[in-house]
């Protein structure tokens, strides 16, 4: 896996996290579900992107 990759793939997670934290701000009562629904696109694309370095 190139550098490139591993900074595409961490700047999603840091943004992911940034996003969690602006929700947590605007809607308190609904932060987990959110914070559930960002962790399962973020692993999502981080495997996604690890298959097809391999394929590569």
């Amino acid at each position: 896996m190139s550098t490139y990759s591993k900074v595409l793939i961490l700047m999603v997670w840091v943004v992911a996290a940034i996003g969690c934290l602006i929700m947590k701000k605007i809607q308190p009562e609904s932060c987990r579900l959110y914070a559930v629904y960002v962790l399962v696109i973020c692993v999502l694309i981080t495997v996604y992107s690890n298959i097809l370095v391999l394929m590569v």
